[in-house]
């Protein structure tokens, strides 16, 4: 017989396991600002990582949008 292959990522396997029990709507809407505001957090430490190892500016990034305007 064939193994199936589980289609979860390792997060959602986790949170799975530590949410075995239904949650309120209000419930539901805290974890999933919480989980957004973490993922955001990342976000923005990466981009101003890489702001600052290319030495960008806000001056760099109009000459970027000036250079490859939207159609």
């Amino acid at each position: 017989m064939a193994q199936v292959q589980n289609s979860m990522t390792n997060l959602q396997s986790e949170l799975v396991k530590m949410f075995r029990y239904e949650l309120s709507a209000n419930e539901l809407m805290e974890i999933k600002n919480l989980l957004a505001s973490y993922f955001q957090t990342k976000i923005d430490r990466s981009v101003d990582t890489l702001w600052a190892d290319n030495g960008w500016t806000n001056d760099t990034m109009l000459q970027i949008l000036n250079e490859h305007p939207t159609r």
